[in-house]
């Protein structure tokens, strides 16, 4: 109840512990350096690996992500936009804010086929294969 993105009820007395310290940090550097602990214990336990990401709202402040660029991907293998790029030309102007689609609404989202689009196909396939079986086997009986 107390952390609602542990889907993988993680649970580990030093974490705890690490996420007291953020929260009782008395100054940004300190939560910064507690912060840095808790994530490196993460990254050694690896509770979990995400393979899907969901759609969400976030916040970011937008100076701290200058000079990065966007790799436009389908999936984690391909979601590199936090990598530093080199920059050739001068960084453009935000785009004016966008409402978010409505969920499941992905005709307009551009990303192309996804998961969604495959298992439609696939679930498809199938139902002409046994439509198909059926008439055969309905062709053969007497």
């Amino acid at each position: 109840r107390s952390a609602p993105l542990n889907l993988s009820g993680y649970r580990s007395a030093t974490f705890d512990a690490l996420a007291r310290r953020v929260a009782a940090a008395p100054d940004p550097a300190t939560r910064r350096t507690a912060t840095r602990a808790e994530l490196g214990l993460l990254a050694r336990d690896l509770p979990s690996i995400p393979l899907f990401f969901s759609d969400g709202a976030f916040a970011y402040r937008s100076a701290v992500f200058d000079g990065w660029r966007f790799v436009k991907g389908a999936g984690i293998l391909d979601k590199r936009s936090f990598l530093p790029g080199e920059r050739t030309t001068p960084p453009r102007p935000a785009p004016p804010r966008q409402e978010p689609a409505p969920a499941g609404d992905h005709a307009d989202s551009g990303s192309g086929i996804d998961l969604i689009d495959v298992i439609s196909i696939l679930v498809l396939a199938g139902v002409v294969v046994l439509a198909a079986v059926a008439v055969l086997h309905w062709r053969r009986s007497p």
